[in-house]
């Protein structure tokens, strides 16, 4: 019992190592998500045009993203609310578009071949962020 109690108590204070080991994988999530979206944006739109339609992208037409630096337009959204969910701006919405913008690049980026699935692991990141702000409150640390 004790350590259910312990594992979910949801009033205990956060120790100063818990709020500094929370900050540096929140920093490295956004550091992998600001990587990825700003080297598939120039990629998607030096392509210009969907290679293979595969997951999402066969049942919506994702066309629009590889056409007036609209890739690229994504990638600095992306950016930003990355960083005003790091920071704490909107954060229970911030992360969550951030995820949202980050899976139409994705699907864009993964039309055109293979990608690498260190992407998915920093999206489920992502996700698992803006759920957590999103469920339990503004800051959690």
């Amino acid at each position: 019992m004790n350590f259910w109690k312990n594992l979910f108590k949801s009033d205990k204070e956060p120790t100063k190592g818990e709020a500094l080991f929370f900050k540096v994988f929140e920093l490295f999530v956004i550091v992998f998500v600001l990587k990825y979206a700003w080297q598939w944006g120039p990629y998607i739109q030096q392509i210009g045009e969907v290679v293979l339609p595969l997951g999402m992208a066969q049942y919506v037409d994702v066309s629009f993203m590889f056409e007036h630096n609209i890739s690229l337009i994504n990638a600095a959204l992306i950016s930003l609310f990355a960083i005003m969910g790091f920071v704490r701006i909107l954060p229970k919405y911030s992360y969550l578009i951030a995820l949202a913008l980050f899976h139409l690049h994705y699907v864009s980026r993964f039309s055109l071949g293979e990608i690498s699935h260190g992407s998915n692991f920093i999206g489920m990141s992502l996700l698992a962020l803006g759920l957590g702000l999103f469920f339990f409150g503004n800051n959690p640390l």
